[in-house]
């Protein structure tokens, strides 16, 4: 998708794709602020048009998370986003008339990559609960030491089910268990 932004930062010219990853037609987006168009991410996107505007386009495409308003609700989405620096050949000096603003939705693969490093935190957690209950000479004192490792950053708090005390292994009946 591709789209044109003028000097009061307004979209001037959108392509088809560029409107349907707005979730509108063409006509829709065209002059209208970009904080109409955008719940999320208005003032990282404005920022970097006036950079390019007054020093011109970063050396390479950047990664921006925006919130897209759509007639369905809020969408959030990732971008990779690449500037040009629009200007007239025919001026003496380079008077910016707006920017070129491309951009690829890479938001499935940045959510796959998100994901896949909350696990790899999660398994290395279970690794070091594992380990460091393993050297615990008690159980309970292993339990919780297992859990302090196994939920950090996901709980504040655990439920622990346990045998209730002065029950024998050889007893017959039901188990009770002490929370």
């Amino acid at each position: 998708p591709a789209l044109e932004v003028d000097a009061d930062l307004r979209p001037a010219v959108v392509n088809e794709h560029a409107a349907q990853a707005f979730g509108t037609g063409r006509g829709s987006v065209l002059g209208r602020p970009l904080g109409d168009l955008l719940s999320l991410g208005v003032e990282e996107l404005e920022s970097a048009l006036t950079h390019v505007l007054s020093e011109g386009a970063p050396p390479a495409p950047a990664d921006m998370w925006v919130g897209v308003r759509t007639p369905e609700g809020d969408r959030r989405r990732c971008w990779l986003s690449g500037f040009v620096r629009l200007a007239s050949p025919l001026a003496e000096e380079p008077v910016p008339l707006g920017v070129g603003w491309l951009f690829q939705d890479v938001t499935e693969a940045k959510q796959a990559e998100q994901e896949a490093a909350m696990l790899r935190f999660r398994a290395n957690q279970l690794h070091r609960a594992a380990r460091a209950a393993a050297e615990c000479e008690s159980p309970a004192e292993a339990a919780a030491v297992h859990l302090d490792f196994a939920l950090a950053g996901f709980a504040d708090h655990a439920l622990v089910d346990r045998v209730a005390q002065g029950r024998s292994v050889d007893e017959e009946g039901p188990v009770r268990f002490v929370r």
